[in-house]
């Protein structure tokens, strides 16, 4: 069975295409010591409007939190020199405490009113296993 690699160019041109875009986007820590694994950008919705699953709308114009992932979180990770078969299970420890504190952030109105979450990720298995 032929494991899935990404093409070294890709792994290569990641920390690049990372860097551009945050100086395209003002991308945040979820923390302000920049400790956590998820960053985000507030952004104001430019598309048509959706229906979400919960049957709530998002309408152009609606502010939505974009989340990413913090990759600085995942090069301290490395340089600590941590076995692999510990990092899915610190993963998705870490990522549902943060989701927590994001949750606690928008129910105290620290980002005004959101109407929804917005994420893309390479990683949609572990996203999934959270309910996304």
């Amino acid at each position: 069975m032929l494991k899935s690699v990404p093409p070294r160019f890709v792994l290569i041109l990641w920390p690049v295409a990372d860097r551009l875009l945050k100086v395209i986007h003002p991308i945040r820590p979820l923390k302000a010591d920049d400790s956590g694994i998820i960053c985000l950008d507030l952004r104001h919705y430019k598309g048509p409007t959706r229906v979400l699953n919960d049957g709530s709308k998002v309408e152009t114009g609606d502010t939505i939190i974009e989340l990413h992932l913090n990759n600085a979180w995942f090069k301290r990770r490395r340089k600590l020199n941590l076995r692999a078969s510990q990092s899915p299970r610190e993963f998705l420890g870490c990522f549902a405490q943060d989701l927590h504190l994001l949750a606690q952030q928008i129910a105290g109105g620290m980002f005004g009113n959101i109407t929804a979450l917005h994420g893309i990720t390479l990683l949609h298995v572990a996203a999934r296993r959270l309910g996304f």
